[in-house]
């Protein structure tokens, strides 16, 4: 049974979670400041992060990586295409560092970075963030941000249609993805497409990249604007797949639609089905929730999952499911 652990009134209008072993963290994109940090307790312990392009700022946190030995916080900033890391988030007051990532802007140039949706940072020092060219569908970066390599090749265009583009095939991918809180393991799923990506951390400057791909976005309209601008979209009947992941050292939890795109709208993009996975990603588990979600977090000793419901009556709030395991 679930149970409302923080109500509206304390939300503003929440997007990303992330469950530390002190602090459950939701990224806030509009507030005055865009990240909030609450105890276990349901007490606000502090809002950080002024709103706005100036340093140490931010316009809207995509993700939230806790990364447990550093004890830092890892926020990709989708606008400004930056990095912010948090460092010593247990600390009163909390110093905030920004990286900019390199690449160039690849609006015209299909073999190099458009960073997408999701990054953070591995225990072995890799930033690896989603890619949006058709270069490939990761971009690794240094801890510093020099860009390094791509990972993962997108799948053949023609597996979709024939009408589309490189750069149509490229960003008609929305990723999901999360990161262990030891750092060492990262996740990625897709909403339009049963595609599973694990990157691990295997000695010394070396990761190890498993993708089990089971199915393609399909029923996609293919817009022709012009000989060489062509762009694909959704229609009501495009299969929907992921709404979110969490992740922590043991299990992989997905939050599962497996539904077309019109019930995925009527439904608020809410779901009350998870699919745990090992690391190996082995399907484990199938969890039923009593209450439709449309994100998640998962505690790193695996007891809690935190999850953000949206309603007419309630507004937003923020439920607890603990873990029968």
């Amino acid at each position: 049974m679930s149970e409302v652990f923080l109500e509206d009134s304390l939300l503003h209008a929440p997007y990303g979670l992330c469950a530390t072993d002190t602090y459950l963290a939701i990224a806030n994109p509009k507030s005055d400041t865009i990240l909030d940090l609450f105890d276990y307790n349901g007490k606000l312990v502090k809002r950080m992060i002024p709103r706005g392009q100036g340093v140490n700022e931010g316009l809207f946190i995509s993700q939230i990586q806790y990364d447990r030995q550093g004890n830092r916080l890892y926020l990709p900033d989708l606008h400004k295409k930056n990095l912010l890391i948090l460092h010593d988030v247990t600390a009163e007051n909390p110093t905030i560092r920004e990286l900019k990532l390199g690449g160039v802007d690849a609006e015209a140039y299909k073999d190099s970075v458009y960073l997408n949706s999701r990054w953070g940072r591995l225990s072995d020092g890799t930033i690896l963030a989603t890619n949006g060219s058709p270069a490939g569908m990761f971009a690794a970066f240094s801890s510093e941000g020099k860009f390094l390599r791509f990972y993962e090749p997108f799948p053949d265009k023609h597996l979709v249609s024939d009408q589309l583009n490189d750069w149509a095939n490229s960003l008609m991918y929305t990723p999901l993805g999360s990161f262990s809180p030891e750092a060492d393991k990262a996740v990625f799923v897709y909403a339009e497409a049963d595609i599973m990506t694990i990157f691990k951390v295997d000695g010394k400057d070396r990761l190890k990249v498993k993708s089990v791909r089971k199915s393609y976005p399909d029923h996609m309209f293919v817009l022709q604007h012009t000989p060489t601008v062509v762009q694909a979209a959704i229609t009501d009947d495009t299969h929907y797949y992921s709404q979110g992941v969490a992740a922590t050292d043991k299990y992989i939890y997905v939050l599962w639609l497996d539904t077309i795109y019109k019930e995925v709208s009527e439904n608020h993009d809410q779901t009350v089905c998870i699919k745990v996975f090992d690391w190996d990603g082995n399907l484990l588990e199938n969890i039923t929730l009593d209450t439709p979600v449309k994100n998640i977090t998962v505690t790193p000793d695996d007891k809690v999952i935190y999850a953000l419901s949206e309603n007419g009556e309630s507004g937003y709030q923020i439920l607890k499911f603990k873990r029968n395991r």
